[in-house]
C-alpha cells in the first residue's frame, strides 16, 4: 500500500460520494439546467485530460532515455519537459488522479507523480547508499517525499558530496566511503530506478482515466461512485481552484511575500523548483492547463451557449488567463530572482492571477449553480 501525506489546502467533496447522502434533490438530468452536466464533464477528459496525460507518459519515455544516456544537460532538458506536460494536468486532479477521501474514484495518483512540497532531500540521499533493489515494491513502502518529479529534480539539479541529513542519521560516512564518483553513480541508478516508478505509476493513471468517462456516465444511478448527476463537474471545478490554492497562493504569494505565510519581505527558498530554477515555467504550464479545460474541454462552449452572462463571463476569464499567461512569459529570470529583485512584477503577476480565480469564484461558480464547499470559496489575500 503506498504511504500517503497531505496536500495543503485541499477541497474535500465527501458529499458527492456514495457513502454520503446530501438531503437536497438532484435537479434531474444534466442537474435540470440548460446544459449536461456529466456531458460537459466528460469532455473536460476528453478534450483535456487524456491529451495531456498521453503526451506526459511520452515525455517520461524520453526522460528514460535521456538519463540513461548519462548525459546531465539532455536528462534536466527532458525532465522539464515531462514537468511541463504534467504541470499541465495539475489544475485537472480529480478523479484518478485526486485523492480517494476527497474525489469519487480517486486512486491518488497525482500525488504519487508529483508530491511538491513534501520533498525530502535526506531520504533521497539515504536511498543513494540503499543496495536494496528498487522496483515498485521497495518504493510502495516509502513515502511520496522521496520519489516523483520533484524528487527526480533534486537527483539530477544538485550533486552535493555532504548529506542534507542531520549528523544524527550518520549518513556521511557512507558518502564519504563511496566518493564524488561513486555518488555520481548512486545518483543515476536512483535516477533510473525513479524514472520506472514513474513510468508504472503514469500508465496506471492513464488506464483509469481511460474509464473515467464511463464512470462519470454512471453518476447518480444505483452503485455510482457519485451521489449524484450534477457531482463530477462540481469535482472539476473542485480540482481547478488549484489555481486559486496553489499557483495563486502557494506559488506566488508565499514567496513573493504577498501572503503572512512568508514572515519576510520574500521567500525565494518557497518557490516550487529551488534547484531546476523553473518555477516561472510551471506556473504557465499551469495557467496552460486551466485553459484547456475551457478550451479544448468545452466549458467556454457551456458558457457561451448558457447565456449572455456566461458569454461575457467566457471572453473575461479567456483575456483574465491569456494576460498573465502573457506576464509569465514576459519575464525571463526564474522566479526566485524575480521576488528579491522585482517584487512589483511579481505582485502584478499576482494580481492578474487573481483576476482569473475572481471570476472564477465570484461569477462561474453563481453562474453554472455549482456546488462548491465552503473551503474551496475562501481567499487568502
Amino acid at each position: 500500500m503506498r504511504v500517503f501525506l497531505p496536500l495543503l489546502g485541499l477541497v474535500i467533496l465527501g458529499a458527492c460520494h456514495s457513502e454520503h447522502h446530501d438531503e437536497s434533490p438532484d435537479a434531474g438530468p444534466g442537474g435540470g439546467e440548460s446544459f449536461d452536466r456529466k456531458a460537459a464533464a466528460v469532455t473536460v477528459v476528453t478534450g483535456a485530460v487524456l491529451p495531456y496525460q498521453s503526451a506526459f507518459v511520452s515525455s517520461l519515455n524520453d526522460l528514460k532515455t535521456a538519463v540513461e544516456s548519462r548525459d546531465l544537460d539532455a536528462s534536466k532538458a527532458a525532465w522539464g519537459a515531462s514537468m511541463d506536460a504534467w504541470q499541465r494536468l495539475e489544475a485537472l486532479q480529480f478523479g484518478p488522479a485526486g485523492k480517494a477521501d476527497d474525489y469519487a474514484g480517486g486512486e491518488g495518483w497525482g500525488e504519487e507523480i508529483h508530491s511538491w512540497p513534501l520533498t525530502n532531500t535526506c531520504a533521497i540521499e539515504r536511498a543513494y547508499v540503499d543496495q536494496s533493489e528498487k522496483n515498485p515494491d521497495w518504493f510502495d513502502a516509502k513515502l511520496v517525499s522521496i520519489y516523483g518529479l520533484d524528487a527526480l529534480e533534486y537527483v539530477l539539479y544538485n550533486a552535493p558530496t555532504e548529506t542534507t541529513c542531520i549528523a544524527l542519521v550518520g549518513l556521511q560516512p557512507e558518502f564519504d566511503a563511496l566518493g564524488e564518483e561513486g555518488l555520481a553513480r548512486s545518483r543515476w541508478a536512483y535516477a533510473d530506478a525513479v524514472i520506472a516508478n514513474l513510468i508504472a505509476d503514469a500508465s496506471a493513471l492513464n488506464t483509469a482515466w481511460q474509464g473515467y468517462s464511463a464512470v462519470i456516465e454512471s453518476a447518480g444511478t444505483d452503485g455510482s461512485a457519485f451521489d449524484k448527476e450534477r457531482c463530477p463537474l462540481d469535482q472539476v471545478a473542485a480540482a481547478m481552484f488549484y489555481v486559486d490554492q496553489q499557483v495563486k497562493d502557494a506559488k506566488l504569494a508565499i514567496p513573493g511575500g504577498l501572503s503572512p505565510d512568508c514572515e519576510n519581505d520574500n521567500c525565494p527558498e518557497r518557490v516550487e523548483h529551488p534547484w531546476a530554477n523553473r518555477s516561472r515555467e510551471s506556473l504557465i504550464a499551469n495557467l496552460e492547463g486551466f485553459h484547456t479545460a475551457f478550451e479544448d474541454g468545452g466549458l467556454f462552449a457551456v458558457l457561451d451557449e448558457h447565456s449572455d452572462e456566461g458569454a461575457t463571463l467566457a471572453t473575461e476569464l479567456r483575456s483574465s488567463t491569456e494576460a498573465a499567461i502573457q506576464a509569465l512569459q514576459a519575464e525571463t529570470a526564474p522566479l526566485a530572482e524575480l521576488v528579491v529583485s522585482q517584487p512589483a512584477k511579481v505582485e502584478a503577476i499576482h494580481t492578474k492571477v487573481r483576476a482569473i480565480t475572481t471570476l472564477f469564484k465570484s461569477q462561474l461558480v453563481s453562474l453554472l449553480n455549482l456546488e462548491l464547499p465552503d473551503e474551496g470559496l475562501q481567499d487568502n489575500d
